[in-house]
């Protein structure tokens, strides 16, 4: 995620007494709060943008995230108007955790990452359609469970773009094994499935068509123990 802000601070009486405002998010309805921005002062301060960027994923995935604005200091002596305006929180990359609804359609605005320690299930039926130059991210475990009758399919958002592809670049092998059973993958000019330095990789039955790279248009591995079906 992504927070962005205007804002404008009228010290009262300009001592040296010292304040604090800043930022914090919630994930958990206000029970705890994780500072996400902070500055101390003694004096007004100018209006400034702030822009805080990145916010970790840990923060924002869930349905109960707070944000906040907080000041922490002897109001009478060191603020007189706080002005806060055009707050923004926004993302820029999907979070791939948890278990997708299978037969579902799901565009994937920003790039799709699986942070490490996460796993990311995908059932039968999903279809992923990427914008143009987006990537899918592995860097914990995937597992996409197709069927014979109902591939997970892996695509472009438009027959006239190309996204980025699926890949996994050193992966720790403390995150189990990525299987990847009945996917269809294609319209990638970044290759269908890209592999450096990761192992416990298993692939099988899929269909990788139409794709594009220097290194590659099916499958590249480097420095790679992965198995293919």
């Amino acid at each position: 995620m992504r927070l962005s802000f205007n804002h404008r601070l009228d010290d009262y009486d300009g001592s040296s007494t010292i304040y604090t405002i800043g930022a914090a998010i919630s994930s958990n309805n206000g029970s705890t709060w994780t500072t996400v921005w902070s500055v101390t002062g003694t004096s007004d301060i100018s209006p400034t943008v702030v822009e805080v960027n990145p916010i970790s994923f840990g923060l924002g995935m869930s349905q109960y995230t707070r944000i906040c604005f907080f000041f922490t200091g002897t109001i009478y002596n060191d603020i007189d108007f706080w002005y806060i305006d055009n707050v923004l929180l926004a993302y820029d990359n999907t979070l791939g955790s948890g278990t997708w609804s299978g037969y579902q359609f799901y565009g994937i605005e920003g790039n799709l990452i699986v942070p490490n320690g996460h796993t990311l299930t995908l059932p039968a039926g999903c279809q992923l359609q990427f914008s143009a130059e987006k990537y899918f991210n592995v860097q914990g475990r995937l597992l996409v469970n197709g069927i014979p009758s109902a591939y997970v399919t892996m695509t472009t958002s438009s027959s006239s773009v190309y996204w980025a592809g699926l890949f996994l670049d050193g992966v720790s092998p403390a995150n189990d094994s990525t299987l990847i059973n009945y996917a269809y993958v294609s319209q990638s000019s970044g290759g269908g499935i890209s592999i450096y330095d990761t192992d416990k990789v298993r692939i099988s039955n899929c269909i990788i068509a139409d794709n594009f790279d220097y290194y590659g248009a099916g499958i590249y591995a480097h420095n790679s123990d992965i198995i293919i079906e």
